[in-house]
């Protein structure tokens, strides 16, 4: 039997896997169509929620990988960063002022004549 790690590095080499793994995925914006759905599926994910357990429900009822989604960490820490915006007309520019020096930013709004 291959492992997954063979399974994959034969996609690398450009060999043809054993399987292709796959996963299941819902959220408010991705969610599957109910027409022509098993009614307890439908169901079951008639209210998609982020974050909720509606992706293991539809992954496990087509029988295919479930895959657990764990966050990035993250730091978080506040920045000694000021901005000065000026608006001419279709021109936007942003002087950002940091404690490793200044940034100047313009944005150009360009439209169809």
């Amino acid at each position: 039997m291959t492992t997954r790690r063979e399974n994959l590095l034969k996609v690398f080499r450009h060999e043809t896997p054993d399987w292709i793994p796959i996963t299941g995925h819902c959220d408010p914006y991705y969610r599957p169509n109910p027409e022509g759905m098993d009614p307890e599926l439908a169901e079951a994910l008639a209210d998609v929620q982020w974050g909720d357990e509606t992706t293991t429900v539809l992954s496990r009822y087509l029988g295919i990988a479930v895959m657990d989604l764990f966050g990035m960490p993250m730091k978080s820490t506040r920045r000694n960063v000021t901005i000065d915006e000026t608006c001419e007309g279709d021109v936007i520019t942003r002087d950002w002022h940091t404690p490793a020096g200044d940034l100047h930013e313009v944005i150009g709004i360009c439209r169809d004549a």
